[in-house]
């Protein structure tokens, strides 16, 4: 905004002598909301039911920003919210096909994803935000395992996941796009 211009709605005021005076409606006002795309990295256990059948756990941490945009009289005006969450999956998992170290498979499963971290950022200041509840979310993939040396493995898995509305006023992805496509990249753990 510029030295003397202020706006958070529809309204705009000055400051002059330290008092608040009310213009009339700001025409050329416009609110944004842009969502980037999370980033998941993971470590996840891995405990062999059967010969093709596991059963995943772990650890995942998220980040998820969201930049509210303010445009008014050529003047734009960016806070960023960003916020960060430890995730406890609960997965299926399904040997598809096995040779030597690789192994391709399929996953489903549901998660539940604490925010731990929330900050906002404006201009020049940081402070800490509302943190959101805890996020449920039901998910599908397909992965590549290769392993590196018993029991530890690198994976990569492409999936879809479907998140569920937490009654939060948390403005984020999650809520705005209840479907997405995401790439996981992880180390993994297989007990047994």
């Amino acid at each position: 905004m510029s030295g003397d211009m202020a706006g958070m709605g529809q309204y705009g005021y000055t400051l002059a002598a330290g008092k608040q005076m009310m213009l009339g409606p700001v025409y050329d006002f416009e609110e944004r909301t842009e969502y980037h795309q999370p980033l998941r990295i993971g470590l996840s256990l891995g405990y062999a039911l059967a010969p093709r059948w596991r059963v995943l756990t772990g650890v995942v941490w998220q980040r998820v920003q969201t930049d509210l945009i303010h445009n008014m009289r050529n003047e734009q005006l960016v806070t960023e919210n960003v916020y960060h969450y430890l995730g406890i999956p609960l997965q299926m998992s399904y040997d598809v096909w096995c040779k030597g170290p690789f192994k391709v498979y399929g996953v489903v499963g549901v998660e539940a994803d604490f925010n731990v971290k929330a900050k906002q950022r404006w201009q020049t200041m940081t402070q800490s935000a509302k943190k959101d509840w805890v996020q449920w979310s039901a998910d599908a993939a397909a992965g590549m395992q290769y392993s590196v040396v018993k029991p530890f493995s690198f994976f990569v898995e492409a999936g879809i996941r479907r998140y569920f509305d937490n009654g939060s006023n948390v403005d984020n992805i999650f809520k705005d796009k209840t479907v997405n496509w995401n790439l996981q990249l992880g180390l993994r753990c297989d007990l047994r």
